[in-house]
């Protein structure tokens, strides 16, 4: 039973590891979809400043100290005068730079404006990107990967940038025609939603915990349940030593094991003479009491630890002797038949009795073909001959049989 409780454990364990495994990767899946959502809001909202500057065609703000022409804009009419006031033109690309910057400066997320061919060197992919964009011209529709180690670490998002007839403006020079990949924008988000790690571990640990712990002491329980179940269905209720299904599996177990030993065994069967005359004087409460008496007397007698007694029935008892021939089986019924004599049996508290009892002894030494049914029916023939010759005495099958 212990090897089921250690299987059941064991599957418990299986069990809620795979299920660790999937709460793991269901909020590893939700911590990417988040962060993707989170990435394509953020870069959704600079591809809408960039169509609004390219569908305005040209927008001018005031060139300050901070604010400086784009030196990388070819166009006649990048800077032109307002009165006193001069303007610069703000292109799509220069405009995703500046707000790029601006969110950088408030909330740490970082934009970048990048192709294979670029115009300011600024621009230049870094390795991350340009691997994004080699897959952007093989058909991919977006890149997204975490950096660094833990929960804690950014997401780096990019998609591609198509060339749209506005664009040609600037960037007609370069060969782009009308919806080719222009290039990417990249989008770094230095916080993602953190999986509940340790939160999923103590819940998993609770439970593999709890179960291994129900397992066992439901386990151990059932298994006590079973050893007693198995104890009783082996055991004479009354005197408490084996009953006949007892003395089955234990005479055949003995009975291969003298067989591969080359050895011998003796079978005794005893019986309580006039047990019917002591049941039917003082009730069956005595008679149960003489039966346990009688069962006593016996194991008291048995000092080797692989003989065996056994009640098969009624007032008749089996005792096995493994190991033993003829002579040491003689030794042990006298020892029985003494200590018989020496005590007497007392019977409500009151009246005292002798009991006496018969054996009929059987010597296997063949196990070839011997069988449980002819070794009792031998040492039966041997009991009744002792029977016959007037109680408390000895008979020896094949001898005086």
């Amino acid at each position: 039973m212990n090897k089921y409780i250690v299987i059941g454990c064991a599957v418990w364990t299986l069990l809620t590891g795979i299920s660790f495994a999937i709460s793991y990767g269901s909020a590893s899946a939700e911590r990417e979809r988040l962060a993707l959502k989170i990435a394509q809001s953020s870069l959704q909202q600079i591809l809408v400043f960039r169509k609004w500057n390219a569908v305005h065609g040209v927008v001018y703000a005031p060139v300050t100290g901070d604010f400086k022409p784009n030196p990388y804009l070819k166009d006649p009419l990048r800077d032109v005068s307002a009165g006193r006031l001069k303007l610069t033109m703000i292109n799509p690309s220069f405009m995703t730079r500046e707000a790029a910057e601006i969110a950088s400066t408030s909330n740490g997320i970082k934009f970048r404006l990048t192709s294979l061919r670029v115009i300011r060197p600024g621009n230049k992919p870094t390795t991350m990107e340009k691997a994004a964009l080699v897959d952007f011209e093989k058909g991919k529709d977006h890149a997204g990967i975490f950096l660094g180690n833990g929960d804690q670490g950014a997401y780096f998002y990019m998609e591609p940038v198509r060339t749209e007839k506005e664009c040609l403006t600037c960037h007609s020079f370069q060969g782009y025609k009308v919806n080719d990949i222009q290039g990417g924008i990249s989008v770094i988000l230095p916080f993602v939603p953190e999986i509940p790690l340790k939160t999923i571990l103590a819940l998993h640990a609770f439970a593999l915990t709890l179960g291994i712990c129900l397992i066992s002491i439901l386990g151990g329980k059932l298994a006590r349940a079973y050893e007693t179940i198995n104890m009783q269905a082996v055991t004479d209720a009354l005197t408490g030593i084996p009953n006949r299904m007892g003395l089955v599996k234990t005479m055949q177990t003995e009975i291969n094991r003298c067989a591969r030993e080359k050895s011998n065994m003796t079978v005794i069967m005893a019986d309580i003479d006039h047990f019917k005359r002591i049941n039917d004087t003082y009730g069956h409460a005595s008679g149960d009491e003489c039966l346990k008496y009688a069962a006593q007397s016996i194991n008291e007698s048995l000092r080797r630890p692989g003989d065996f007694c056994a009640r098969i029935g009624g007032e008749e008892f089996i005792i096995l002797l493994p190991k033993t021939g003829l002579s040491g089986a003689m030794t042990v019924t006298e020892r029985i038949r003494k200590l018989l004599h020496d005590r007497v049996f007392t019977i409500q508290e009151t009246t005292t009795e002798t009991i006496r009892m018969s054996y009929g002894i059987t010597e296997i030494h063949d196990f070839t073909t011997v069988t449980i049914e002819t070794v009792l029916m031998e040492a039966d023939e041997a009991l009744y001959a002792a029977k016959a010759r007037g109680r408390d005495t000895i008979a020896v099958y094949g001898k005086e049989t």
